[in-house]
């Protein structure tokens, strides 16, 4: 799942203020983004693995970014920086991503989140962390929750894909994408994650089901068009069956809330970056007064 979508607002009326609100955090954004370089850091396990990561903000819940297939740190860019306002925002390179060092091997759920812990212990980042995960970074913010609720204190899952993508896609033919691929364009890093997804479904599947959290699924409502360039062996169409799994995310606790950004694709970071913002900002005020 690597669609997206924009929309062009109009000039001749005021702007609503969700609009004003998206175009106020992008020029936070841009600005932050301009120095970002200067504070991207590297930080090495105890295995000497090196991982590219950054931190804004001092104080606060803290609060951990994954990326989804082929995307690094930057593709929080238009996140991080309102996060930081509120919060202790990390945001990281997987292995192979970045400047972060590739790791051989197939890729999974239960691997990348044990790498992801033994960065946050080498950055003495102390749980319990409020996760927030794009696309096959859901799928493995799902995984981190399931296994290990007591270093988590909220979860907010963006277009997140859906443990059982894989074999629905094979009974539903409106589902595009995985079935019937049988090589890989993308980075061997990607390519080696792309071959893990169904092992990673699996993974979070057979997981202990999430504990009680605060719990948010903010999922793409419109995915017709396609802006930014993605491999057509994971583009996904407009479809009931990817909106049903979203629903089934949502589903996965009493409280979960279901989010819909209208005006966007799979990208919801990049079009709407408010929505998840300010998903972070009334998750962890709710903590603040717990």
């Amino acid at each position: 799942m690597l669609n997206s979508v924009t929309s062009v607002a109009s000039c001749s009326s005021p702007l609503p203020r969700t609009r004003f609100f998206a175009l106020f955090l992008a020029l936070i954004a841009a600005s932050g983004f301009a120095n970002a370089r200067d504070r991207e850091r590297e930080v090495s396990v105890p295995d000497g693995h090196k991982y590219q990561y950054l931190e804004s903000g001092k104080h606060g819940q803290v609060v951990v970014f994954e990326s989804g297939l082929g995307d690094g740190l930057q593709t929080w860019a238009h996140v991080w920086p309102g996060v930081s306002r509120f919060a202790h925002a990390f945001v990281y390179s997987r292995s192979g991503y970045g400047s972060s060092e590739s790791r051989p091997g197939m890729r999974s759920a239960e691997i990348a989140v044990e790498e992801l812990r033994e960065v946050l212990r080498a950055r003495n980042l102390k749980p319990p962390y409020v996760l927030v995960g794009h696309s096959l970074g859901g799928l493995y913010m799902q995984y981190y929750a399931r296994n290990y609720p007591n270093e988590v204190a909220g979860l907010v899952l963006v277009d997140s894909t859906h443990w059982s993508q894989v074999p629905r896609s094979r009974t539903a033919p409106r589902l595009a994408g995985v079935p019937g691929v049988l090589t890989c364009s993308m980075t061997p890093t990607a390519c080696a994650e792309f071959d893990g997804i169904e092992l990673s479904g699996q993974q979070v599947h057979e997981s202990a089901p999430l504990q009680e959290m605060p719990f948010v699924v903010i999922s793409a409502g419109a995915r017709a068009e396609q802006v930014r360039p993605a491999p057509k062996l994971i583009t996904v169409p407009v479809n009931d069956e990817i909106d049903a799994m979203q629903r089934d995310l949502a589903r996965q606790l009493p409280d979960g809330k279901q989010v819909m950004a209208y005006r966007s694709g799979h990208y919801i970071q990049n079009t709407e970056p408010e929505l998840i913002v300010d998903a972070v900002r009334d998750m962890t005020a709710g903590l603040s007064h717990r």
